[in-house]
């Protein structure tokens, strides 16, 4: 839903296909989503089919009650089916938050010294390409450091 929203800024409008019966997000998003006029709401239906050649023309919905299907012409499509940080093979090593991503100090370092975190894994309320460059540059610099400052002359 938040994505949905941010979308709103360039489309004139939305149709949120969601397989559940209700939204999953924070009230407060959903709220926002259903007082926007922009959005319309197919809660409980499977996407069957993407149709277009070289670009999205149409895409078709199921409803999962009662198997209604319907088509609509859309210009493109924005797949967002959630997160799930592949982290669990780290409980118990690191500290992870209530939704297991990797929580990390403003360096990218871990509960763990000299352990760096970086990119969708790490906690942090925002998760894109650009984001997870940066992680990646303080965590390369941030590990440099560490190096240097604890492993100088073969210790």
């Amino acid at each position: 839903v938040q994505e949905s929203l941010y979308l709103t800024r360039f489309v004139r409008s939305i149709k949120l296909v969601e397989f559940l019966d209700h939204m999953n997000a924070e009230k407060i998003l959903q709220k926002r989503a259903i007082d926007n006029p922009k959005f319309s709401f197919y809660l409980n239906h499977s996407v069957l089919e993407i149709k277009g050649d070289q670009k999205v023309k149409s895409v078709v919905v199921e409803d999962r009650h009662s198997q209604k299907q319907r088509e609509f012409e859309v210009e493109g499509i924005f797949v967002w089916i959630g997160f799930n940080p592949n982290t669990e093979f780290l409980k118990g090593k690191l500290d992870l938050d209530q939704w297991n991503y990797i929580v990390t100090d403003e360096n990218m370092e871990t509960s763990v010294p000299g352990v760096f975190a970086v990119g969708d894994v790490r906690s942090k309320t925002v998760r894109q390409i650009t984001t997870a460059v940066a992680d990646g540059t303080i965590a390369a610099i941030s590990a440099f450091n560490h190096i240097e400052k604890h492993f100088q002359d073969g210790e």
